[in-house]
């Protein structure tokens, strides 16, 4: 079998039937499609706060992260990365598996060892960990104490 677009000027494709094995699952069909315009996966990201301040008052001890996600025909890993302006990560929220719509998150301003950041200032990288090409959503955050 062949494929041809008839409107272009290119040699037909072939088509060839087979499974490579059970690890990749080619036995089924998934289209991808597009409209030309580019839109983000990630948009309307806002933090509760630009400046928090995780010291236990009870103020501002606990940023909350909301977005929407677009565009996604599964459900994806989403996560939550805070740099330092040195460029180290220096925490991580793993947001677990979500799907297209209104999402949310939450951090209590501590590192990857459960330590809370010192103050200063950060930026907040919110990503998908999936097999489409995004770009974090970056947005710089202040901890104060």
């Amino acid at each position: 079998s062949e494929v041809l677009d008839s409107e272009r000027d290119i040699l037909p494709q072939p088509v060839v039937g087979a499974d490579v094995g059970a690890a990749l699952s080619t036995n089924s069909l998934r289209v991808l499609g597009t409209t030309g315009q580019t839109t983000a996966f990630i948009q309307n990201l806002t933090f509760s706060s630009s400046v928090f301040t995780p010291n236990g008052d009870g103020i501002n001890d606990e940023l909350r992260v909301a977005y929407s996600l677009f565009r996604l025909p599964e459900t994806v890993p989403v996560v939550l990365e805070v740099y330092s302006l040195d460029g180290r990560r220096v925490a991580l929220v793993e947001a677990g598996l979500q799907s297209a719509g209104p999402q949310s998150l939450r951090w209590d301003g501590r590192d990857e060892t459960g330590q809370r950041l010192p103050p200063g200032l950060y930026l907040m990288a919110l990503d998908l960990r999936s097999e489409f090409a995004t770009d974090p959503q970056l947005r710089p955050l202040g901890i104060a104490y």
